[in-house]
């Protein structure tokens, strides 16, 4: 599947970019639970999604690693997911 748009479910506005938000504030963050991922197709997935840096032994951030869970409530499982991976910071 390839992922088009990640909204706010109840607003439908666009959620803000959770690595950079991560980078910039040095901490675990979560999207809000009402997240939904509208494919190509236009079919709508309920999700919800953490992050949080990678650090070194000195408190470095060289990343940050995402963690995707579908929705309990959803009557499917979300299948996979494209995730682009990004390189060092």
């Amino acid at each position: 599947m390839r992922l088009e748009v990640g909204l706010n479910q109840e607003t439908r506005e666009p959620h803000p970019d959770l690595v950079a938000a991560v980078l910039n504030q040095g901490k675990t963050l979560g999207l809000s639970p009402a997240t939904v991922l509208i494919d190509k197709a236009q079919t709508e997935h309920f999700f919800s999604a953490s992050a949080a840096p990678i650090t070194d032994l000195a408190g470095n951030i060289s990343g940050v690693v995402v963690t995707f869970r579908s929705d309990p409530g959803e009557s499917r499982r979300l299948p996979g997911v494209g995730i682009r991976v990004m390189g060092g910071v």
